[in-house]
Formats: C-alpha cells, structure tokens, sequence
C-alpha cells in the first residue's frame, strides 16, 4: 500500500469520527418524562385527605345541583340543610319546606318571578355590599303562596319567614323576597335573613 493510498484512508476514517461526535444524542423517548414516583404519591395522598364536605359537588355528585334549605331546629334558631337535585326550581323549594315542616301541607305557588333593579353585570353584584345594601345591582323574588301557617307569637313568625326568604335568597342569589299570601303583599318591604337565626347549625 503506498503512501497515498494510506493517507486517503486515515483521513476518511478520521472524518466518520468528527460527524458521529458532532450529531446531536437523541432522547430515549419521544413521549413526556413521567413525573417522580414521590410527587405522584403526594398528590394522591392530598386528594384522600380532602373532607368530602371540601370536595367540588361537582366532582361527588355529577349532573345535581346544590340544594340549600332552611328549617327550624329547635324552636328558637335555623338549620341549614344542604342537599342535591336535579334541578332546583321555586317547587322543589316549597316541597322541602313543606317536607321539613316549614310549610303546611298543600300549600301551592300561585306566583313567582325574580326581578333585577340597577345595574345587573357580574362585577356589579359582586360589589354589592350585601342583601338590601344599596349596591349596584338588586335581586328581589316575588313569591306569591296560597297560605301561610298560623303562629303561636313573634317569635315563631319570624323563624317561619326566615326559613321561606333564606330558602329562596340562597338558591336564587336574592337580595330579598317580596313575599304575598293570595295576592295580598305580607309586609310593606322585602324580607331578609335575620343574622339572630342564620347560620346558627347546619346539616
């Protein structure tokens, strides 16, 4: 072998060498890299110690809606029974009250609609500075019941109207409920919930 020859071949082996240095490694895997065993672990463990309460109705019930009612617990105060529907309308409303005791039995809702006073935008209720607060937008329900239970005193008749407007103002995101027995308007302004009563248990 001559000298040239020799020459030539180092060459294109020395060549071959430089081009496989220089190419780019490539992955082992085109797919997205698995997180850490530990991190996939945690998350799992936050998850499971979430109180079902906490939860997202949403993700615990798929397809209901959050039902919230207000009923008397001893007399005295309110119970906030929260539950599930399918739908939340003012007669599924009436049923629960009339179910919980609230309402007599046969009692039918000859009318209701919601009206909006102000400016009704998003932004605008959320500035709001709460029920009948003078904020930008108003809510009002106009419930129209053919009766209405007899009471023993004041302070029964205030637990019943309670329950009727908290019902109404929470499942309908209401300022205040105008409230008629027969088409005869029950107070001169609408009712609110009483911070004496709200809130005081829940079930």
């Amino acid at each position: 072998m001559d000298r040239k020859t020799l020459w030539c071949m180092l060459t294109a082996v020395a060549v071959a060498v430089s081009a496989t240095s220089c190419s780019p490694s490539r992955p082992a895997s085109d797919g997205p890299a698995e997180p850490p065993a530990d991190v996939v672990a945690a998350a799992a463990t936050s998850e499971a110690n979430i109180p079902p309460g906490d939860r997202n109705p949403e993700v615990t019930e798929p397809g209901l809606d959050i039902l919230i009612i207000f009923r008397s617990s001893d007399g005295t105060s309110l119970e906030r029974v929260t539950s599930f529907a399918e739908s939340v309308d003012e007669q599924i409303i009436v049923d629960k009250l009339i179910e919980y005791g609230v309402l007599e039995e046969g009692t039918d809702i000859l009318s209701f609609e919601i009206t909006e006073e102000g400016n009704s935008t998003a932004e605008s209720v959320t500035e709001s500075s709460g029920p009948m607060g003078g904020g930008a937008a108003t809510r009002i329900g106009h419930l129209d019941l053919s009766t209405l239970p007899e009471t023993a005193d004041e302070n029964e008749e205030q637990i019943l109207l309670n329950c009727i407007a908290g019902s109404f103002m929470e499942n309908f995101a209401l300022d205040g409920l105008e409230l008629s027995v027969n088409g005869e308007m029950y107070s001169d302004s609408p009712l609110t919930m009483d911070m004496k009563y709200k809130n005081v248990s829940e079930e």
